[in-house]
């Protein structure tokens, strides 16, 4: 059977944009703060492709995604398998 990790992308705000991740596994979850790297100088939506092709590049794949209206917030959900030599992320 398939096993999978999961992972939350939240971006929200202008100028600097905020952006926090949360991956949940099966023996926990680990919030890491992400805007620093984010490249998009100003709009939220071209901040989120630019970290959603990042995180294409390391197997992720998303699943399903919000814009919370008049809150410039962006909410994105990942799957990946998990691998058992795969690490935690950082």
């Amino acid at each position: 059977m398939m096993k999978w990790e999961y992972c939350r992308l939240s971006l929200h705000g202008q100028n600097p944009i905020k952006a926090k991740a949360v991956y949940y596994r099966p023996d926990g979850k680990r919030a890491v703060d992400v805007s620093r790297e984010l490249v998009a100088d100003d709009d939220v939506r071209d901040a989120a492709a630019s970290y959603m092709a990042k995180m294409g590049l390391e197997g992720w794949e998303l699943v399903s995604a919000s814009d919370v209206i008049g809150a410039l917030e962006i909410v994105f959900y990942f799957k990946r398998p998990i691998q058992k030599t795969r690490r935690r992320p950082s």
